[in-house]
């Protein structure tokens, strides 16, 4: 139960002149079909060892606004109306796109 579904679009990576492997990355990001109270959890582990930064391209994705809590890795909808979505709501209709810029 709420757990994303996180689609690589494209990716490149590239070393500092202190040798971390820096990755920037977009993904499509579908919320789950049992929406978690609290945010959906974003999983980018696979992909990054450290995150500095999520953007989200468009934020409003039909009648739900979506934020990326990175610190906590969970991805928060919310209504029109600016209220959390409750617990147990299908989103898996709510997809969107993100920038990841982290260490590999």
């Amino acid at each position: 139960m709420g757990d994303c579904a996180v689609n690589l679009v494209k990716s490149r990576s590239y070393y500092t002149s202190d040798g971390r492997k820096i990755i920037e990355a977009i993904f499509d990001v579908t919320l789950s079909n049992s929406y978690a109270s609290g945010g959906d959890t974003l999983d980018l582990s696979k992909y990054f060892k450290e995150i500095d930064i999520i953007e989200v391209e468009t934020p409003i994705v039909g009648s739900y606004l979506v934020e990326v809590d990175r610190a906590n890795k969970k991805v928060k909808a919310y209504s029109d109306v600016g209220t959390e979505v409750t617990g147990g709501t299908d989103l898996s209709g709510v997809t969107f796109r993100i920038r990841v810029v982290g260490t590999g």
